[in-house]
């Protein structure tokens, strides 16, 4: 019971706030390239509800990469 303690609405993928996460060497890596390229996290951490075969990961059209390489760019020359 534990555990219910720490995830977010019983949603074991989801911690709820203030849980402390340890991190190794892999892990920051991955934060850093998902921070740097959003279309890498898009595609290996996000997933979509389909109505027919349910959770699916989010598969990007061209357009939606370049989209999102381009707010990537724009946030980059606001700050």
């Amino acid at each position: 019971m534990s555990h219910q303690k720490e995830t977010y609405l019983t949603n074991t993928n989801v911690k709820r706030d203030g849980i402390v996460q340890s991190w190794n060497a892999e892990d920051v890596k991955t934060y850093h390239q998902c921070m740097n390229d959003p279309v890498y996290f898009t595609q290996n951490f996000i997933k979509i509800i389909s109505l027919d075969t349910g959770l699916i990961p989010f598969n990007l059209y061209k357009y939606q990469k370049r989209c999102l390489k381009n707010l990537k760019r724009i946030d980059l020359a606001l700050s």
